[in-house]
């Protein structure tokens, strides 16, 4: 058919064109207008409304095809939520120390207050390591690597078994894409400093981003032994799990995580997304809205509640929330990619082509792969 022909061009030329496709969705399902004669009857006929049904069932079938292909497929909205909040937890750089003045502002991003403040009490004592060490963290949150590892070179310096500054060095070298480098960096600290849980968790962490994740597990293992109160590490350790599908014992290990730090949103996070995926989806919604009561501000819990909701037919709810994530991140794709979603299968397509325009702006490759499954439920209806 024509219109098939027209949608595929569309497709092929450019990823903006994906709009036309759902206007094109609208029109095609759209019941079509008769033709009246001229002369119009003097008593008004009511139109029957019977003959609509069925071409609006078409359309709410395809929008709602169209969400299951982008929730279900391998390249999933959900799998991608979940790939980018990993990314950003293991672009965080690990912090084995004290809570001390500067480091609740580096911890939310107040980098310049932070550095002001460490700054300030190293100028009274130049030899406090843990604050030296908290200033190079700092750096690092920021991604200021070489300025955040002369720092951890001062505290070598001062102290050569000084091991968190050795592990600190090692995920620098990480971002900065040497993995060797970063290996060799932890393996000589242990050397020296075996005890050291900092170092072997660090080791835990290097071998999880290689795929070696029984070397992850056991370093992880190791630096439980030796500092079973660390909250964080067993977040990593469920996060090794899940990649070598132990689901299980990633739920284990999450549950330590949270039993050590009643406060941990991600922690909370994570569970509620192995629980959705285990299909028990009251206990994960339990588990991310204690994740939000934990971070107010927290995007990623606020998506995935309106991820379940879309995978639950609550497209009323989901959209609340996709919203609800997109006033505390505006340019948050899948937020966007979510709310349109939304929209569509509650059948606001004026809504969603809004929604979709951002994410074409934001993620053309995002909009790209969803233009791609459009047009395949489009075209088939033709």
């Amino acid at each position: 058919m024509k219109t098939k022909s027209i949608i595929w061009t569309l497709v092929a030329t450019n990823t903006i064109a994906i709009f036309v496709i759902l206007i094109v969705l609208i029109a095609l399902k759209k019941p079509q207008s008769q033709s009246t004669p001229t002369a119009a009857p003097t008593v008004p006929v009511e139109t029957p409304t019977t003959p609509t049904q069925p071409e609006t069932n078409t359309q709410s079938n395809i929008a709602q095809a169209i969400l299951k292909d982008v929730l279900q497929t391998t390249d999933s909205l959900y799998d991608q939520t979940l790939l980018a909040y990993k990314m950003k937890i293991n672009q965080e750089p690990p912090y084995w120390g004290k809570h001390i003045v500067g480091y609740a502002d580096a911890k939310e991003g107040r980098y310049p207050e932070a550095i002001d403040k460490l700054q300030r009490r190293l100028q009274t004592a130049p030899n406090d390591l843990e604050n030296r060490y908290t200033l190079a963290w700092t750096y690092a949150k920021r991604q200021d690597y070489t300025q955040a590892e002369q720092i951890c070179n001062q505290c070598l310096q001062i102290d050569p078994k000084f091991s968190r500054a050795a592990l600190m060095k090692g995920w620098i070298k990480l971002q900065q894409g040497d993995a060797a480098a970063a290996m060799a960096v932890c393996q000589r600290a242990l050397e020296d400093t075996p005890e050291a849980a900092g170092l072997h968790y660090g080791m835990g962490r290097l071998y999880a981003l290689d795929g070696k994740y029984d070397q992850a597990i056991a370093s992880y293992t190791e630096a439980a032994r030796l500092k079973p109160d660390a909250a964080e590490l067993y977040l990593h350790m469920g996060l090794v799990y899940e990649r070598a599908e132990q689901v299980v014992k990633a739920q284990e290990a999450f549950r330590k995580a949270i039993e050590l730090n009643e406060n941990y949103a991600a922690a909370y996070l994570l569970m509620g997304v192995s629980l959705d995926k285990a299909s028990r989806h009251d206990e994960a919604a339990t588990a991310y809205q204690k994740a939000m009561v934990h971070q107010p501000v927290f995007p990623e819990a606020q998506l995935f509640m309106g991820l379940q909701s879309l995978r639950l037919k609550d497209d009323q709810t989901a959209a609340r929330y996709f919203t609800q994530a997109l006033s505390m991140k505006p340019d948050y794709p899948q937020a966007h990619l979510g709310l349109g979603l939304a929209y569509m299968v509650s059948e606001q397509f004026e809504k969603a082509k809004k929604e979709l325009e951002l994410l074409a702006t934001l993620n053309p490759e995002m909009m790209e792969k969803l233009g791609v499954i459009i047009q395949t439920h489009v075209s088939g209806q033709q």
